[in-house]
């Protein structure tokens, strides 16, 4: 009787140390599984350097944003290269500059695209919002210049791989810009940030 009653109490402790093993390995993957929702960006609000912005895609036809956001606020068009912004609202202004190969094709290329929204972010959680010192984290900055708006003074900084980072005077990032692998910085930059100094 007795050797029956450890039998069945063994058998019972087993039992409960496969159910609190289960339980564990639940709480693990379900901490993974949140992790990585956290960590992802949606791609409607993604910035890839050197790539895109969500889905506008660098080197396509600008015709992707007009098509999303309709017709601009602002445009600047002559001997065809144009720069095109949309005001979203007061914190999300959206600039894209274009090219045309003139008697070649019929699309206007986009090779600079400029975002002050914080919605969008790199992989890293890093955009308008993040600080200079945060975004050193993942990107070697370099200084490309300054230049004003509104009457306010912003540092201009690159990295290598097709992004810059604007920050105001408290260096906390003002904007985005992502441009594509043909454009000569900090010339290239100036249709966008018009009143640039270079460094």
């Amino acid at each position: 009787m007795m050797k029956k009653t450890i039998i069945v109490l063994s058998i019972l402790g087993l039992m409960a140390c496969e159910g609190n093993s289960n339980k564990e390995k639940d709480q693990v993957i379900t901490a993974k599984k949140q992790e990585t929702e956290v960590d992802t960006i949606d791609n409607s609000h993604l910035i890839i350097p050197g790539k895109s912005l969500a889905h506008y895609q660098l080197n396509g036809s600008i015709e992707q944003i007009q098509n999303k956001l309709g017709q601009p606020d602002d445009s600047n068009a002559g001997m065809g290269k144009s720069v095109r912004t949309w005001n979203i609202d007061s914190t999300d202004i959206l600039s894209a500059y274009t090219t045309r190969q003139m008697g070649v094709e019929d699309i206007d290329r986009i090779k600079i695209m400029r975002t002050t929204s914080p919605k969008y972010l790199t992989q890293k959680h890093l955009g308008t919002g993040s600080t200079k010192q945060e975004i050193e984290t993942e990107f070697k900055l370099k200084p490309i210049g300054t230049f004003q708006e509104k009457s306010a003074d912003y540092n201009l900084y690159g990295a290598s791989s097709g992004i810059a980072f604007e920050f105001d005077q408290e260096e906390n990032c003002a904007g985005v810009c992502i441009y594509y692998d043909d454009v000569n910085i900090p010339a290239g930059l100036v249709p966008i940030y018009e009143s640039l100094k270079a460094e």
